[in-house]
């Protein structure tokens, strides 16, 4: 499955039923090409410890509508649909040295289409 363009912002929000501490998290992707994407996390747990999971600006592989991002021991897939995305880690690759009770995996939905402003940092 191929999407036409998957810039944008994409976020998801866990309450309190959600399996986790209430949790907000977003995506950002830019396309660089037909195979290449920017993408950025930021996820943080509720307080009162507000535990965060970052990835600064990353280019990574895209392959039809599927991503995958590999550092160290951390994996997972991300994949793309018309209207959101998938995050999930691969095998063991839980290890992204994020904070307690808070990671990137769950379905985002896009919540618009606007080229990400990445900080200079990035």
């Amino acid at each position: 499955m191929t999407i036409p363009d998957i810039t944008g912002s994409y976020s998801f929000f866990y309450g309190n039923d959600g399996g986790r501490n209430p949790l907000t998290s977003s995506l950002d992707v830019q396309q660089i090409g037909k195979d290449k994407i920017a993408i950025r996390f930021n996820c943080v747990s509720a307080g009162p410890a507000y535990n965060i999971a970052t990835i600064d600006k990353t280019i990574i592989q895209l392959t039809g509508n599927q991503a995958v991002y590999k550092i160290g021991n951390c994996k997972f897939s991300i994949i793309f649909l018309p209207n959101g995305a998938n995050v999930e880690y691969l095998s063991d690759g839980y290890d992204c040295g994020f904070g307690n009770n808070v990671g990137v995996s769950g379905n985002y939905l896009k919540i618009n289409a606007l080229k990400p402003k990445f900080l200079k940092r990035d």
